[in-house]
């Protein structure tokens, strides 16, 4: 993936909308037509093709698409009140955090 592109995915969809001239929904998503749109006029050259090897590749799974890929949102990050409709669980009786023992 391009690192600037996806840069540009994460500010738009996690905290400036606007800045590509769309708006997020209570959910969190957006038209990907009106996306791409909105990256043509800023002066990114993303077509669907490109936008969709994004999300199925990006290793930490930052966005998705809706079922007929017509809509796109980042799945976390944001700064931006979305409700991402996640489910509560509870946790494992032990949990482990990655730090170094010093911490």
């Amino acid at each position: 993936m391009d690192i600037m592109t996806g840069k540009f995915l994460a500010y738009i969809l996690r905290h400036n909308p606007a800045a590509c001239g769309i708006e997020l929904d209570k959910n969190g998503w957006a038209s990907v037509e009106g996306l791409l749109a909105g990256a043509q006029k800023s002066g990114r050259n993303i077509n669907f093709t490109m936008l969709e090897k994004i999300v199925e590749n990006d290793d930490k799974g930052r966005y998705e698409f809706n079922a007929d890929k017509s809509k796109i949102r980042a799945t976390y990050g944001h700064s931006l009140p979305v409700d991402l409709n996640l489910q509560i669980k509870i946790p494992s009786d032990i949990l482990y955090h990655g730090t170094a023992e010093k911490f």
